[in-house]
């Protein structure tokens, strides 16, 4: 949803202070491709970066 023909795809990944799981599925449902919580660590942030970056 939301993917233009011929362009690419840019992964989002969302900040969120709301930590229940269904606050997780909105942003998802939203289209991030994750999301991380606050405060979060330097090496999630940094894991979640080279895992999209390979990915796409």
């Amino acid at each position: 949803e939301g993917h233009i023909p011929g362009k690419e795809q840019v992964p989002v990944i969302t900040f969120s202070a709301a930590v229940m799981d269904s606050d997780r599925k909105i942003a998802l449902e939203a289209g991030a491709n994750d999301v991380i919580n606050k405060p979060f660590d330097l090496e999630i942030l940094h894991e979640k970066i080279t895992k999209y970056s390979l990915t796409y």
